[in-house]
């Protein structure tokens, strides 16, 4: 059904109530091909919700370590911070997790 949305010309930058996109709710749901879907398809993968919390910062907070993993690999921005000042590693919520976003912290130092 998404791919159909997406193909009729569905609006990739919209956002709900509290300012999430598609690829936070699809974080939710924690659906893989959902978020390449929408990823390919440009949906903002580093947008910042009213609180300044993007898609990666709620997968690693609500330990979905899977959508973390896809969203590093995809090239999330890990470094972006909310408005109190928290990154996804401040807001890690296991260990699998907290050395995922250790491990991409030191490689984009690393560039």
């Amino acid at each position: 059904m998404a791919r159909k949305i997406l193909l009729a010309g569905g609006d990739t930058s919209a956002l709900n109530a509290d300012g999430n996109n598609a690829l936070w709710l699809a974080c939710f749901g924690e659906n893989l091909d959902l978020l390449d879907l929408l990823i390919d398809a440009g949906v903002d993968m580093n947008h910042a919700n009213d609180n300044g919390a993007t898609a990666l910062m709620f997968a690693a907070s609500s330990s979905r370590t899977a959508i973390v993993r896809h969203l590093l690999a995809r090239g999330a921005d890990i470094s972006a911070e909310t408005l109190d000042g928290f990154s996804a590693l401040d807001m890690a919520g296991n260990a699998e997790i907290l050395a995922l976003l250790r491990a991409a912290r030191s490689a984009q130092r690393a560039r």
